[in-house]
């Protein structure tokens, strides 16, 4: 997407504007502290809470640019 101003204010003005929309729903805070919850009480495993946070981060199989982000796991600490 490219988009050009009459002005630096123009752009300004649109960036603001477009900035405030940008958020979490209100909602989705009470989800997120509900996943973690669930996850300290081991109510789910530790793959279910990383793929709904990068589900809730727009992360997804679909496109390379933005695929889940899955931690390393180092079983063996001195090779």
């Amino acid at each position: 997407l490219f988009l050009s101003f009459a002005t630096q204010a123009d752009r300004d003005r649109i960036s603001q504007a477009l900035t405030g929309l940008i958020g979490r729903g209100p909602d989705e805070g009470e989800e997120l502290l509900a996943l973690r919850t669930a996850w300290q009480a081991r109510s789910i495993s530790n793959f279910e809470y990383l793929m709904a946070l990068n589900r809730s981060a727009g992360r997804s199989f679909a496109d390379l640019s933005q695929y889940p982000v899955m931690p390393w796991v180092v079983s063996d600490w001195w090779s």
